[in-house]
């Protein structure tokens, strides 16, 4: 090469819709902004085709919903046959002594059994919602503030019904003369 080739035109005008390839996106003024696609763009939004099904007789809906209903009891009967002589919440495979998984009372890892009482103190750290926990939080410490500075207006209250009862009796003693 002897020099530099001159830069190349930009393909688009400034303002004007761009973009290349098939899609109908619409394109941007620079090279920053690129193009951007829209729905029309048959990349990324699929026009609606010519056929459309045809809405289901009521014997066909009646019939899609045994369907779901029987579907449902012959996957429980297929379970429960599967799992035939085994207890409620065995989860595990295998026999003898090479045994993973777990049952009731062992957590098997083929000849090695742990009990499932120690589960409880593995120190998992499970969380609830972190936001809900905020907000019962912020209630909380919301609803002692209030409480204490209820507290501290019906402590002002008495005191202040006490020195109404003082100074009434004093007056009333210094009608009758008489010596506080």
């Amino acid at each position: 090469p002897s020099g530099i080739p001159p830069a190349p035109q930009a393909p688009t005008t400034p303002g004007v819709v761009g973009g290349t390839g098939g899609g109908g996106g619409a394109g941007g003024t620079s090279p920053g902004t690129g193009m951007v696609p829209s729905y029309s763009d048959a990349r990324i939004w699929a026009a609606p085709g010519d056929w459309t099904p045809a809405p289901k007789s009521p014997r066909q809906v009646v019939d899609s919903v045994i369907d779901v209903a029987v579907g449902a009891y012959i996957d429980s009967v297929a379970t429960a046959t599967a799992n035939r002589g085994r207890a409620p919440g065995d989860w595990t495979y295998g026999s003898g002594d090479t045994k993973w998984g777990v049952d009731p009372k062992w957590i098997h890892f083929g000849k090695v059994k742990v009990p499932t009482a120690l589960l409880a103190m593995l120190p998992i750290n499970a969380q609830a919602n972190p936001t809900w926990n905020s907000r019962e939080r912020a209630a909380t410490r919301w609803d002692i503030d209030f409480h204490a500075q209820r507290s501290l207006t019906e402590d002002e209250f008495k005191k202040s019904v006490k020195r109404i009862r003082e100074r009434m009796e004093r007056e009333r003693q210094e009608r009758l003369g008489e010596a506080p």
